[in-house]
């Protein structure tokens, strides 16, 4: 789906037409809108894989399970709330 919503938005952007139109700030709105939608639906898709590749410790049995499932939750944390590129994001002294 986040595929399909980041081809809709290319589309959108190309559609958009010269600087300062009515129509082009309307289009620029909704390509905007349309990446954010786009890019909250890859992170999801994202997420479910990573937990999908934990559930599989279940095939080796339920404490190996527990331990995949803590250890994505884990990865996932790091990657989201502790990661560089989020310090980079989060700089607000700006330059």
């Amino acid at each position: 789906w986040a595929h399909r919503l980041f081809g809709y938005c290319a589309v959108v952007m190309g559609a958009v037409g010269r600087a300062g139109e009515e129509r082009g700030t309307r289009l620029w709105k909704q390509a905007g809108e349309l990446n954010i939608r786009a890019s909250v639906n890859f992170t999801r898709g994202l997420r479910a894989m990573y937990f999908a590749l934990g559930a599989l410790g279940w095939l080796v049995g339920p404490i190996a399970l527990a331990v995949t499932t803590v250890g994505i939750t884990y990865l996932l944390w790091s990657r989201e709330f502790s990661s560089a590129p989020r310090e980079i994001l989060l700089d607000k002294k700006g330059d």
